[in-house]
């Protein structure tokens, strides 16, 4: 059985590596000589979990596999004052580096002072940036998908239509690599940005970090933006909340095509409800966190489908040249005077009539344009537990369900004409 919980946690360290961050720095006295085995320890305030290192002969000190947070470091060590840092800010993967003067003094006396609110990052030469709880909660993101927030990046060229298509420094989408608590949540079919086979949402994700450049060797896989995601967790707090965001057809325009062909305005009826709520099992010891998204969409596409022109569907057909305009017509020049062949007469009588030129060579094929069913149903759910077991030894477990069901308009499988058989995605 120890065997077994030693695998466990070995790998539980190893998979949240590329999302733990770390604090490191050196003690320094007055003058700027190190101070060697000076102790350090790291509080986070809203779990109370402890980290705690001892400086080396060269005052150099690391607070590894620190989860996101903000945390209270003090620094003490014999003959000199002790020191807490507060509000010491840590972001998923970052580096913080401090460098830390102690006054001479008794230990009994404690110096608190006020972290950098900024650092200059001297250890690492990735460009990356942090996208903070802080940014989640109060950037509008549509569709409630942090992601979202990655397109505003240095160096990503965006996709309109879809952020996930977008493209990080002219290199290909799927070079591009996602994860969730340091576990690795591509699409094995199509990676994209950010996008997350795994529930997240504008409430589950707690933060993340989107390295543009120069990622490190740990990532691996794909060279890339490096999207690392790390869900919420409960804290000494208890704390929920509950929403339903709506948009409906009443509040929308139609397109100035549309209105041309004299097609109404698609319809769009949107739910996206859920909550969640986060606290103490055990205070300072262990906490729990879920959240329950749903998502019901009710709504219509712009379709432009090619069907024949009036005069085509009666077995004229047209065709252009330098003398001028030709037409052949097939009823009347048929020796067998059978004209069009009954089986095709009904094939063209399930196609709709025409009602706009965009489309076609505008003399036997032309558009017909309609708003097409793409209804879609979405169901998430995220469940995390964290559990400090001793200062420096942490352990966490999230379970994370999702189901969709849409009509497959992205791949062109809804109904080609209205009345038609829709193809469907999910599950």
């Amino acid at each position: 059985m120890a065997a077994l919980f030693s695998i466990v946690f070995l790998t539980t360290a190893a998979l949240f590596a590329q999302s733990a961050a770390r604090i490191e720095g050196t003690v320094q006295d007055p003058n700027g000589a190190v101070i060697a085995n000076a102790k350090i320890s790291a509080l986070n305030v809203k779990t109370q979990a402890h980290f705690e290192a001892t400086a080396s002969d060269r005052g150099q000190f690391i607070l590894p596999s620190l989860p996101p947070g903000i945390y209270s470091l003090t620094i003490e060590s014999p003959g000199f004052e002790k020191q807490v840092l507060q509000n010491v800010e840590v972001n998923v993967g970052a580096v913080v580096p401090e460098i830390v003067h102690l006054k001479v003094g008794q230990v009994l006396n404690t110096v608190t002072v006020e972290a950098n609110a900024l650092t200059v990052q001297s250890t690492s030469s990735e460009i990356s940036r942090q996208i903070t709880i802080r940014d989640i909660d109060t950037l509008p993101q549509l569709g409630r998908t942090p992601i979202t927030l990655a397109a505003f990046q240095p160096g990503v060229q965006l996709n309109a239509g879809d952020v996930s298509f977008s493209h990080v420094n002219g290199l290909r989408g799927g070079s591009n690599n996602s994860s969730l608590d340091g576990i690795d949540v591509n699409d094995s079919l199509v990676p994209r940005l950010g996008l997350s086979l795994t529930a997240n949402n504008t409430d589950s994700v707690g933060e993340f970090r989107i390295v543009t450049e120069g990622g490190k060797a740990e990532y691996g896989r794909s060279a890339g933006a490096q999207v690392d995601l790390v869900t919420r967790s409960g804290t000494n707090s208890y704390h929920g909340d509950a929403f339903d965001y709506l948009r409906n057809t009443d509040l929308n325009a139609n397109d100035y095509f549309s209105n041309l062909s004299g097609t109404p305005r698609p319809k769009f009826i949107q739910n996206i409800f859920g909550g969640s709520f986060g606290g103490p099992i055990k205070h300072d010891k262990t906490f729990i966190f879920g959240n329950y998204q749903g998502r019901r969409t009710k709504q219509e596409i712009v379709r432009n489908r090619q069907v024949l022109s009036t005069l085509a569907r009666q077995g004229i057909f047209q065709w252009r040249d330098s003398s001028g305009l030709h037409s052949y017509n097939i009823a009347a020049n048929d020796p067998r005077h059978v004209g069009v062949d009954p089986a095709m007469a009904k094939l063209f009588a399930l196609v709709p009539a025409p009602n706009n030129l965009d489309t076609g060579d505008g003399l036997n094929t032309v558009g017909f344009r309609f708003n097409n069913p793409n209804d879609s149903i979405e169901d998430q759910f995220t469940i995390r537990g964290d559990h400090n077991i001793t200062n420096n030894l942490k352990a966490f477990l999230r379970w994370s369900w999702q189901r969709n069901s849409a009509i497959d308009s992205l791949n062109n499988a809804d109904a080609t004409y209205p009345g038609q058989p829709q193809g469907t995605q999910g599950g």
